[in-house]
C-alpha cells in the first residue's frame, strides 16, 4: 500500500512541474509576441548567449525579454550596433564526457534593418549560407582547444 502511495505522489509532483513548465513557456511565447507586435519598425535580435553591453550601453536599458528557448530578445533601431558578450556550448560526447566551450567577452558588430529577426550564436561550424551576416572564428577553451564561430543570422 506505501508503494501506491509513492507513485501517486510522484505522478502529482509530475503533474504539477509539467503544469507549471507549459505555463511558463506559454507566457514566454505571449511576452515574445507582444515585443514583436509593439516593435514593428525595429529589428528583432535573438541572443543565444548572455548579452552584457549594446552600443557601450548597459543592455537592461534596451529592455530585454527571455524567450522560449531561454534566448534574450531585444528590439532595436535600424543602423549599425555593437556588441559584447559572451556565449557557451555543449558538445555532446557519445564516448567521452561532454565538452564544454566558453567565449566570454567578445565584441562584435553589425546592422540591422527594420522589421528583420536576427539570430546570434555561437556554433561548430561556418556553414555557407548567404544569411550569414556575422561570422567570427573564435579559438576558445574547454575540455579542449577549437575554433568556433559566433554567427549572426537574419530572417
Amino acid at each position: 500500500m506505501n508503494q501506491m502511495y509513492m507513485i501517486i505522489a510522484v505522478a502529482i509532483i509530475w503533474v504539477v512541474a509539467f503544469a507549471v513548465s507549459i505555463t511558463i513557456q506559454m507566457m514566454r511565447k505571449k511576452v515574445e509576441a507582444q515585443l514583436v507586435e509593439k516593435n514593428t519598425t525595429k529589428a528583432i535580435v535573438h541572443f543565444y548567449g548572455n548579452v552584457s553591453e549594446i552600443d557601450g550601453q548597459d543592455v537592461a536599458l534596451y529592455h530585454p525579454v527571455k524567450g522560449q528557448m531561454l534566448d534574450t530578445i531585444i528590439a532595436l533601431e535600424p543602423g549599425h550596433h555593437t556588441f559584447v558578450g559572451s556565449f557557451q556550448m555543449t558538445e555532446n560526447g557519445i564516448v567521452v564526457k561532454h565538452k564544454n566551450y566558453y567565449a566570454t567577452d567578445i565584441n562584435f558588430a553589425f546592422d540591422v534593418e527594420m522589421s528583420k529577426t536576427y539570430h546570434v550564436g555561437i556554433y561548430k561550424e561556418n556553414e555557407n549560407n548567404e544569411k550569414v551576416i556575422l561570422s567570427l572564428p573564435l579559438a576558445v577553451d574547454g575540455f579542449s582547444s577549437r575554433t568556433l564561430y559566433l554567427i549572426a543570422t537574419y530572417e
